[in-house]
């Protein structure tokens, strides 16, 4: 990950690695951190989530969130809910205080 800071970028690292493996991901920077929904990866990741398969590559429910500070850190978020079908590909805005995923390719539709 990279940090603006004026006209130069600033490399930072994270206390630990982030989530790998995947693409076709959305984020959007919602109460204080960046949420990533995670959403397809070839091979498949070693996670159990949610899955489908499209072509050569599975889609995934994974979402995960890069916190800001000394040192910035990656959590997994747990997703409850009513959850969208799993898609790829799609967009991620914050809105009201939380997130909205749009459009994107699911295998399902």
């Amino acid at each position: 990950a990279w940090s603006p800071s004026g006209a130069d970028w600033t490399r930072f690292e994270a206390a630990a690695p982030p989530p790998t493996g995947f693409c076709g991901s959305s984020a959007a920077w919602v109460d204080g951190r960046i949420r990533v929904f995670a959403r397809r990866a070839t091979p498949a990741p070693t996670a159990r989530l949610r899955e489908r398969t499209i072509a050569s590559a599975t889609v995934f429910d994974a979402a995960f969130a890069l916190h800001p500070g000394e040192p910035y850190r990656w959590t997994r978020t747990p997703l409850r809910g009513d959850l969208p079908l799993p898609r790829t590909d799609c967009a991620l805005a914050a809105a009201r205080g939380g997130l909205v995923l749009f459009g994107g390719f699911s295998p399902d539709h």
